[in-house]
């Protein structure tokens, strides 16, 4: 194992290979084994090849192989990237992003039953893109309230050498080594 993510009461490991395991909680079909069964020990992903990189949200998933994304499970908000608020319990691929070198997903969860989630990536070029709930103030630098089912550009935002997506704020580290954060900051997260 090179890589193991955790998401919202599941888990995935990355082996050497590319090869992805999960196991965990599956009611949506986020193990991406093409059932809603959950499992209690890890079970080999059979679509995902020579994967570079795991990002897991709440009861969602994605895997980055070379430039392109993957993601599954729950989609209530679009985070699944694909254009649709359909769940998927196998990686489904996000349609027209390319030349993606990070990823990185989020869950939220607000103890009233209100679920959310976003995922973003980083592009070669140092751009980052968004999609999936946007529900707090602005995570995508654009009118809140807006969810995006398809890849977003963050707008006037380039340069960036690294991406955090978190329950209602994002966070991007920029070449020179600043660091930029915006969404909710109830608690002072910005």
């Amino acid at each position: 194992v090179v890589e193991l993510a955790a998401g919202e009461r599941h888990t995935c490991a990355r082996e050497a290979d590319g090869s992805v395991l999960c196991w965990g909680l599956n009611t949506s079909g986020q193990l991406g084994d093409g059932t809603t069964a959950s499992r209690s020990t890890p079970t080999l992903i059979p679509w995902l090849v020579e994967v570079e990189e795991l990002a897991l949200g709440n009861m969602y998933s994605c895997a980055r192989s070379y430039d392109v994304v993957k993601c599954w499970g729950w989609n209530g908000y679009g985070q699944l990237g694909d254009g649709t608020t359909s769940n998927r319990s196998v990686p489904t691929l996000v349609p027209g992003l390319v030349d993606v070198v990070e990823i990185s997903a989020s869950g939220y969860f607000d103890g009233t039953g209100r679920n959310g989630a976003h995922t973003c990536a980083r592009r070669v070029d140092g751009t980052m893109v968004c999609w999936g709930m946007d529900y707090y103030d602005h995570q995508y630098l654009v009118p809140p309230n807006t969810n995006f089912s398809s890849p977003t550009s963050i707008p006037d935002f380039a340069d960036v050498a690294g991406i955090a997506a978190a329950a209602g704020q994002n966070c991007a580290r920029k070449t020179d080594g600043t660091l930029y954060c915006w969404g909710l900051n109830d608690s002072g997260q910005l």
